[in-house]
């Protein structure tokens, strides 16, 4: 697994985004995806002028562990968000029944980890103007929570931020794909609304990276 250090070195030398954006003629927005390591294809040039005017090796601006961690989402019943309340319109179910799907490739050290990623509540506001927050937590039955424990306590949280970052991501991006988002929960808010609206969070503690 790679990733750049642009953040650090950056907050280091204390150099705003808008500066080296100017002096390299890189966007704005390709030197803050740069920073936030969401940026899925970074170009030959892109490095080479940052490196540039960093005056770095790129040695100094990647940093690598050999980690690699592939997601794969499998719905057991079909994703919705239901109204089943019939004296309250404020308040909806979500039906989110997922299973997580890890391949962990650590050190030469191959773990294939099956576990459920759950909403802490099932229950959503659909006022418009409340931020809903879906505290997720990952589960498994067999012990293999404690694999999976095991390969996080190893990973530096630099790396761990990332991880944490593209697994709710690619969640949210899987419940969009699978719900029918056009569909409306009530006269004002679509399904998919609520979705792209919500805040995500994942709450086991081997995760957490600050």
């Amino acid at each position: 697994m790679i990733r750049n250090r642009l953040a650090e070195i950056l907050f280091e030398r204390e150099i705003k985004v808008v500066r080296i954006a100017k002096e390299t003629g890189i966007s704005r927005n390709t030197i803050t995806n740069t920073a936030s390591n969401n940026s899925e294809m970074l170009q030959m040039n892109t490095i080479n002028k940052i490196c540039g005017y960093l005056k770095i090796t790129p040695c100094d601006f990647f940093d690598y562990i050999p980690i690699d961690i592939d997601f794969s989402f499998y719905e057991n019943s079909s994703i919705d968000i239901v109204n089943d309340w019939k004296l309250d319109n404020l308040e909806c179910r979500v039906n989110f029944d997922i299973d997580l799907l890890l391949d962990i490739d650590f050190k030469g050290d191959k773990k294939r980890i099956d576990t459920k990623i759950v909403p802490e509540k099932d229950v959503i506001s659909t006022l418009p103007f409340i931020d809903n927050e879906i505290k997720l937590s990952i589960q498994s039955n067999d012990g293999q929570l404690d694999d999976l424990m095991t390969v996080f306590n190893e990973i530096p949280k630099e790396f761990k931020k990332i991880i944490y970052h593209n697994l709710i991501n690619e969640y949210k991006s899987f419940l969009l794909k699978h719900i029918n988002g056009d569909e409306k929960i009530d006269e004002i808010s679509k399904k998919s609304d609520l979705i792209i609206n919500a805040n995500y969070s994942i709450t086991n503690s081997f995760l957490k990276y600050y």
